[in-house]
Formats: structure tokens, C-alpha cells, sequence
């Protein structure tokens, strides 16, 4: 039986349930809230906001706070998904799936330029390894 939320289920199976849910609910916040606040500072501060990234120029400045926006839609539509987390576990699913491509674009990265400040090595880390958890708990959510 698939129900959109745990108050709509048989005691039992929300028991089980609201677990899976509460995990979700809190690495999903947690990673949209994140996601929101660092766009947002890379929007304010452009390439001032890069550890170890050095001087940049206009050109570059102009092209980081562009894609800082479209981050914080990325940010912003995890969050949007915990109005609903069974409903939206495809859309959840699509997003992991785009963050851990970005991961992998910065093995590439790696690979052909070198690695990067720590704190974007341990960054990669994060969306290599986050990505599969939380698109496995929103498949399971969906389908418990």
C-alpha cells in the first residue's frame, strides 16, 4: 500500500514508516538549507567566496554568480520536496542524481587540472556519497 503520508497509514506502517521519513526529512532539509546559503554567498560575494581560488577577473565573477543562481534553485527545490517527500521521491531521486554528476565533474576536474582547496576535495566527497543515500531513502520512503 503506497499513501502520500504516514498519517494516512494503518498505525502500524507509520510506525515504520515515520523513521525513514524523519531521516529524510532532516538530511533533505539539511542539504537544501546549505545548498541555499552558500548560493547565496557566492551570489554577494562572487569569487571572493572561493577558498584559495585567487584574483579572478569580471569575466569569471560574472559567470560564478550566474550559475550561483541556478544553485539556489537546485537548493530551493530540495526544500520545496519536503511538503511532500513520498510524492516528490522522483523529483528527489532526479535531483540526486544531478548533484552526484556534479561530483563526478569534479573528479574530472581533478583528473585533468589537479586537485582542487581541500575544502572542494571534501566537497566532492559529500556529493559522491550523499546523492545514493538520500535517493535510496526516497525511494524507500515512496514505496513503504
Amino acid at each position: 500500500m503506497v499513501m502520500a503520508d504516514a498519517n494516512q497509514m494503518p498505525p502500524s506502517e507509520a510506525m515504520n514508516h515515520r523513521p525513514l521519513q524523519t531521516v529524510l526529512a532532516i538530511l533533505l532539509a539539511a542539504t537544501g538549507g546549505a545548498i541555499v546559503l552558500i548560493s547565496l554567498v557566492q551570489v554577494v560575494l562572487g569569487l571572493a567566496a572561493i577558498p584559495g581560488a585567487g584574483p579572478g577577473n569580471a569575466t569569471l565573477d560574472s559567470e560564478h554568480r550566474f550559475y550561483a543562481v541556478f544553485f539556489l534553485a537546485f537548493g530551493l527545490a530540495l526544500l520545496w520536496c519536503l511538503q511532500d517527500l513520498s510524492g516528490r521521491a522522483r523529483l528527489i531521486q532526479g535531483l540526486m542524481a544531478l548533484f552526484f554528476l556534479g561530483g563526478l565533474t569534479r573528479v574530472l576536474s581533478a583528473l585533468t587540472t589537479g586537485l582542487p582547496h581541500p575544502l572542494f576535495v571534501g566537497l566532492g566527497v559529500i556529493e559522491l556519497l550523499l546523492p545514493p543515500l538520500l535517493a535510496g531513502l526516497a525511494y524507500l520512503n515512496r514505496n513503504t
